[in-house]
């Protein structure tokens, strides 16, 4: 999310417009090492997931375009028993940090997604 607060709807919207930019095969996806979970005292679950992405092959030609894209999702999320996988979103940030390089920030030392990326 790169411009803002936004409502459920307007978050939705966002997620299907981003879709078209990178529909199946165009962009690869990887969660960077496993997330931090905090169990709040509400009952809610904060979670901080690293994650990793890439244009498939990785795009060159935008000027200052780092790639691939590394950053965090950060989700605060309550228990929701009729929802889908068991909960509700209450809160979605993305902190995008956009090292050229795969860095497992809870793992500094692991090389285990540099294989993929240098496939790129």
């Amino acid at each position: 999310q790169h411009d803002g607060y936004k409502t459920a709807s307007q978050l939705l919207a966002n997620c299907q417009g981003y879709a078209g930019f990178c529909p199946p095969g165009a962009c690869k996806f990887r969660q960077n090492g496993p997330p931090s979970l905090v169990s709040l005292s509400d009952g809610s679950c904060s979670m901080l997931v690293p994650y990793i992405w890439s244009e498939i092959p990785a795009n060159n030609k935008v000027p200052n375009n780092l790639e691939p894209h590394t950053g965090w999702e950060y989700i605060i999320a309550t228990p929701d028993l009729s929802a889908a996988h068991g909960f509700l979103i209450n809160l979605f940030a993305e902190i995008e940090t956009s090292y050229s390089v795969p860095y497992d920030w809870n793992h500094p030392a692991s090389t285990l997604n540099y294989d993929w990326v240098l496939a790129l």
